[in-house]
């Protein structure tokens, strides 16, 4: 029996790659339309580049500190509001923001990404490469019985589109090296994010390395399945412990939340879902995944005030209506014996889709 010494990962980061690609134009998969933004900007400063997005686009965008300082020249004519950030980014040296910012309203982020400054746009979404990754698998030091390649891809979102995840995997379907070789790995298992609560997952794609793998990557062709939010309705309940159960009718479904009620180790919410009117099996399988992995929080009072966010809820039920329960830890600080709720939050998925996203990236450097 063989045995592995170890799995070793190295990465490549590549200056002077700058390829961009948009797909589709003015529209979008599955139905998800792209807002298109015009903008003519020269030598603006920050703030006044900000401000004009903010207009253009309707969106209410902010810097993240500090402020980016250098000037910017673009023009855009009824350009995909995503593309015109990742420019708007790259000019302004402020990188893709992190997977785990919370806000995605807010500019900023590690600049990773634009080192490498290759990206694609599809419709509200953006793939930008953070890199390309080189796998051995060792059976003894200096051994090399495997190798592989991994393509490092962000996916981004307009800021009013939420990305809950990815239910059907990210699937590869063509890729081909500067000599011609495919690099497509038979053997790899279809890439299957699940769910992320983060804004902007990070995912790798698998690829085969050849015997005599090139120095570029020519093309890569793949398609993300993508269930994204695009509208919701934020419920506030006050005193939650004592109110009663509150009742309202978001897109097609109505939610019933609460009572809240004491639990193990907090407090535990049950939401009734029930579908109004004709919705397609899908689409009511959608709502409740994205239901399972909406945002509810609850602000603690007491001598210790914060905010308590619950896990991913679970789904119990079938049919026209379900129930899909959330625990809020509340474990009391030392010293003291209780924790008070003064109010819940909820958010509930107004409009959910789930698309077939395609992708692709050329000229690509390999480690």
């Amino acid at each position: 029996m063989k045995r592995i010494f170890g799995i070793l990962t190295l990465a490549v980061v590549a200056a002077q790659t700058h390829g961009q690609t948009v797909i589709g134009g003015a529209t979008g998969p599955g139905g998800l339309v792209p807002t298109l933004v015009s903008l003519d900007l020269k030598d603006a400063p920050p703030a006044e580049a900000l401000a004009a997005l903010n207009r253009a686009a309707g969106t209410t965008l902010s810097f993240k500190d500090p402020a980016p300082t250098q000037h910017v020249t673009l023009h855009a004519d009824k350009r995909p509001l995503v593309e015109v950030l990742l420019q708007l980014r790259q000019q302004m040296n402020l990188g893709t923001p992190s997977n785990q910012t919370a806000d995605a309203q807010v500019l900023g982020g590690y600049p990773v990404a634009d080192e490498v400054g290759t990206w694609c746009v599809s419709g509200p979404f953006g793939f930008v490469v953070n890199g390309v990754g080189h796998q051995l698998t060792l059976e003894d030091p200096g051994k090399i019985i495997s190798e592989s390649f991994g393509l490092r891809v962000q996916i981004l979102a307009e800021p009013n589109v939420h990305i809950l995840g990815m239910p059907q995997g990210f699937v590869v379907s063509e890729a081909v090296d500067d000599k011609g070789q495919s690099l497509l790995d038979d053997h790899a298992p279809v890439l299957k994010e699940g769910f992320s609560t983060y804004p902007n997952p990070v995912l790798t794609l698998p690829l085969k390395h050849p015997a005599e793998a090139g120095r570029r990557i020519a093309v890569v062709k793949a398609k993300a399945s993508v269930l994204a939010m695009l509208k919701s309705e934020t419920v506030t309940i006050k005193d939650p412990v004592h109110a009663e159960a509150v009742t309202r009718t978001a897109g097609a479904c109505k939610f019933t939340l609460g009572p809240l009620a004491p639990a193990a180790r907090g407090y535990e919410l049950k939401v009734t879902m029930e579908s109004q009117g004709a919705m397609k099996d899908e689409d009511w399988k959608n709502l409740q995944t994205a239901m399972k992995r909406v945002s509810g929080s609850a602000a603690l009072g007491g001598t210790n005030p914060r905010k308590v966010t619950a896990g991913p809820g679970t789904v119990s039920g079938a049919g026209a209506q379900v129930v899909v329960t959330y625990t809020f830890s509340t474990s009391a600080p030392r010293g003291q014996t209780s924790v008070e709720i003064t109010d819940l939050t909820m958010e509930l998925p107004a409009d959910v889709r789930a698309a077939d996203v395609p992708l692709e990236f050329h000229d690509l450097p390999l480690p």
